[in-house]
């Protein structure tokens, strides 16, 4: 490995950086999860001033952008080993509760299908990843998913 590559290595320590090698395969692991959990948080926030029904069909773009340009921590996000989890709470708390709020835009609406912000956030937990590895190889994934996603929270 040429030195250029060595310093160019963050360490990252529940959710601090620093210069260094990372010092376990957790650190490593956090350092390519918490990209994800970042670009969702920021992507996210930007939906809470939308109407509801705008909120609802961005939300669905917002996994299908993480899908595009984060796919393997995507998948790795629901995947997770409990020694690594301490090392992106933080941030999958905080992606977790910007989500919650974008839910309850649309919940305002009277558009989720369960009239639940909570229990729509638990259904995009177990739902929404698996689905975008479903419909990877499908002819027209985003279609779909977007589809699939909406028939599963939004009302008709």
């Amino acid at each position: 490995m040429s030195a250029s590559s060595n310093s160019s290595k963050k360490l990252v320590s529940h959710g601090r950086r620093s210069t260094g090698f990372f010092a376990n395969k957790n650190e490593l692991a956090a350092a390519i999860l918490l990209p994800v959990f970042d670009s969702g948080i920021e992507a996210l926030a930007n939906l809470v001033e939308l109407s509801p029904r705008k909120a609802a069909e961005e939300l669905i773009s917002v996994y299908l952008y993480l899908w595009k340009e984060h796919r393997n921590a995507l998948l790795l996000t629901s995947n997770l080993d409990r020694p690594v989890f301490p090392y992106i709470k933080l941030r999958h708390d905080t992606f977790n509760s910007v989500l919650q709020k974008v839910l309850r835009v649309i919940e305002s609406g009277g558009l989720l299908r369960n009239d639940s912000a909570a229990l729509t956030l638990e259904v995009f937990a177990k739902t929404a990843i698996p689905l975008l590895r479903i419909y990877k190889d499908h002819e027209a994934p985003e279609c779909i998913y977007r589809e699939s996603m909406l028939g599963l929270v939004i009302k008709a």
